[in-house]
């Protein structure tokens, strides 16, 4: 028996994107226990991301840089915690700039951030806190600082 075989109806045969990632790199990860946390300030935790696209001029490709702070350095959040992944991101000539750009400044991002789930639910899985889990982001807002390079 095939695997084309073994194929059920309602399933279909996936194939690659024509946009592609190398191996994300984590580049920097900072955290910290706020020391003088007081659990009455606290009202949840702040996330704030920011996307750095450095597009390659003479190949379709872009190396995309995500960072994302949690909480802050005071008494309001529990930890603060900086981490920053980044990866090279290819894609096929007869794209649309445009709608690369879009995928670049969503998509690479939100893949980006799924990286650093683990890393995140793990280090805070070490204090005296429960783990933080990165909830889901809407990243169709995301802005990002686009740069060229050769």
């Amino acid at each position: 028996m095939t695997i084309k075989q073994t194929l059920t109806k309602g399933t279909i045969m996936l194939k690659n994107s024509k946009i592609q990632f190398e191996n994300p790199e984590l580049k920097k990860i900072v955290f910290y226990e706020n020391l003088n946390f007081n659990t009455e300030k606290y009202d949840g935790m702040k996330l704030i991301g920011n996307t750095k696209i450095k597009r390659r001029i003479n190949n379709n490709s872009a190396i995309v840089n995500f960072r994302l702070n949690i909480g802050e350095d005071n008494d309001k959040f529990p930890f603060y915690c900086v981490l920053e992944m980044e990866s090279v991101f290819q894609w096929e000539k007869d794209i649309d700039d445009h709608f690369v750009e879009e995928l670049l400044k969503t998509n690479a991002s939100s893949l980006l951030l799924g990286y650093m789930r683990p890393i995140v639910a793990n280090v805070t899985g070490m204090t005296k806190y429960p783990s933080f889990n990165i909830p889901f982001l809407d990243m169709s807002e995301n802005e990002a600082e686009i740069s060229w390079s050769e």
